[in-house]
């Protein structure tokens, strides 16, 4: 099976929001990570935080969690934040599986993320 996968990256005030839509496996994961690492890039030279907006994800594999870990890792350390929304019930599951939900900071709903980013 192919997968296929495309990443909107848009401009919220100070805060970066990166909406993956498809599937995030073993043929994705490398660009995903490279989009991602090209948005953390401009946070970390500039300023603001970064949101993923999940609605459209249909699944991850342990390589697009690991993406994601290296992401928030770097956010961190330049005391950025990185939170996630709208996970989709299978990748709900794989992040709760994993414990991710434990380790990445996760939002109902895109909304709430960006208000959570200002309080």
């Amino acid at each position: 099976m192919s997968s296929e996968l495309t990443v909107d990256v848009a401009r919220k005030g100070e805060v970066t929001v990166v909406s993956p839509v498809g599937r995030i496996d073993q043929e994705t994961a490398a660009d995903f990570q490279a989009t991602l690492m090209d948005g953390i890039r401009e946070i970390i030279d500039g300023d603001g935080h970064m949101v993923l907006n999940f609605a459209g994800v249909a699944f991850i594999s342990s390589l697009g969690l690991r993406s994601l870990m290296i992401g928030a890792k770097e956010l961190r350390a330049a005391d950025r934040k990185f939170l996630i929304a709208d996970l989709t019930p299978i990748v709900q599951e794989v992040f709760q599986i994993s414990r991710f939900d434990r380790v990445i900071d996760v939002h109902d709903t895109l909304d709430d993320a960006m208000v959570a980013l200002v309080s």
